[in-house]
């Protein structure tokens, strides 16, 4: 059995590497939201980003950034300490917006505090006084949760700016395993990446 965080990678990779690689995807994911205008314009700031997490890491930059180590720290509640996709986007007006993605897997519940922690981690991560070191520097924030709809009834969907309630995206997260498995990808599998994306804009449903 796959350890947690590569389980969880595994679903929250897709969609990372849609916002980073699709404009039409970054609108679709902005939708609904305070910056759906500036949605076009907006760009990941890419290697400017990871250039501020350890060059030992395994895992993908923008993966699991979690809060610091001191118990007190104002972000946490519960078990509720870590964004797991966070990717920092340019947009107009020289404004940088930071997306902090929960991704829960099919099946999975929210943790204790996990969803109450994310709009106070975004706010501590927005403010220059008590912004990670890792964390570039950004004013604004969305926080985002992307789950089944084992979690439409759960209250706590409230803390998140949007939801989004995707059915399909694990058709994506299968065929992304397909195409890296030789560790190359063809001009014809990044084609069908594309197709894949449009399933996860045509089979999910937004709740605002």
């Amino acid at each position: 059995m796959a350890k947690y965080s590569e389980s969880e990678l595994r679903y929250a990779r897709p969609v990372a590497q849609a916002i980073l690689e699709s404009s039409p995807f970054r609108q679709w994911l902005l939708a609904g939201t305070q910056y759906e205008k500036g949605a076009r314009q907006a760009r990941p700031v890419g290697e400017i980003q990871r250039g501020l997490r350890s060059p030992t890491m395994k895992n993908p930059y923008w993966f699991n950034y979690w809060c610091g180590k001191d118990s007190k720290c104002a972000c946490r509640i519960g078990t509720g300490i870590e964004t797991d996709i966070l990717l920092i986007l340019d947009c107009a007006n020289d404004r940088r917006l930071g997306l902090h993605i929960e991704i829960k897997r099919p099946g999975e519940q929210l943790g204790r505090g996990q969803a109450e922690s994310y709009p106070r981690r975004a706010a501590c991560w927005a403010n220059p006084n008590t912004r990670p070191k890792t964390v570039l520097p950004h004013q604004d924030f969305l926080t985002m949760l992307i789950c089944g709809r084992e979690l439409e009834a759960d209250g706590r969907l409230q803390f998140f700016d949007k939801v989004t309630f995707a059915q399909k995206y694990k058709v994506y997260t299968d065929m992304y395993d397909i195409i890296l498995a030789d560790g190359k990808i063809e001009e014809s599998e990044t084609s069908a990446l594309d197709s894949l994306k449009k399933i996860i804009d045509l089979g999910a449903e937004v709740k605002n």
